[in-house]
């Protein structure tokens, strides 16, 4: 069986050499990821290698392995931790950043405490100030303590589970496409596109 770690190594340096630098587009930049859509990536199991028709890789949602599912045991959640520290995405230096921001938001802090508990946010943070200019520095770190550090990173975690799981769910994906209501029984699919099946 092929190595996963070699595979993915090899398909991240070629995705490497095809995306060095930055495109200019008008003002801004033009990222290094075209993220797929989350609409039909829930689902996508843990990426693996299947012996079957000569041996494949199944599963994960970036082609160079980014979010493969074996850190969090889902690809959708490996996934939604990416963008927050991609300098080109979100920016933020460290998941710190993040988990503060998080923590102390009056639309998501609550929720993120009734569904993972109460001490998923019990960090002792820097003063505010100082945390404002680590987290605008490109190569910021935020100074805490190895206690606050693990439960920073747990809840980092559970923040990537719960935008998962809302992925996941029938407001985000409701599974709507032609197919969809075929395989559902409420449409038929013309003969081009059930040629496509086979």
């Amino acid at each position: 069986m092929p190595s996963t770690r070699s595979w993915l190594d090899r398909a991240g340096r070629c995705n490497q050499r095809r995306r060095r630098g930055l495109r200019r587009l008008g003002s801004g930049f033009i990222g290094n990821r075209k993220p797929p859509s989350s609409a039909y990536a829930t689902p996508s199991p843990i990426f693996h290698f299947v012996r079957r028709r000569g041996g494949e890789f199944v599963g994960g949602n970036f082609w160079d392995g980014r979010a493969t599912g074996e850190k969090l045991g889902n690809p959708a959640a490996d996934q939604a931790q990416g963008p927050f520290l991609n300098p080109l995405e979100q920016a933020l230096p460290d998941s710190a950043c993040v988990v503060e921001r998080v923590c102390n938001s009056p639309d998501y802090s609550e929720k993120l405490r009734e569904v993972w508990g109460e001490n998923i946010c019990a960090v002792t943070w820097p003063e505010p100030d100082d945390l404002a200019s680590v987290c605008a520095d490109p190569k910021g770190v935020v100074e805490l303590s190895d206690t606050d550090r693990a439960t920073v990173e747990l809840a980092y975690d559970a923040i990537a589970l719960s935008i998962a799981a809302f992925e996941d769910s029938p407001v985000s994906n409701a599974f709507s496409s032609k197919y969809d209501a075929y395989l559902a029984g409420r449409a038929r699919l013309s003969k081009q596109e059930k040629r496509g099946l086979k």
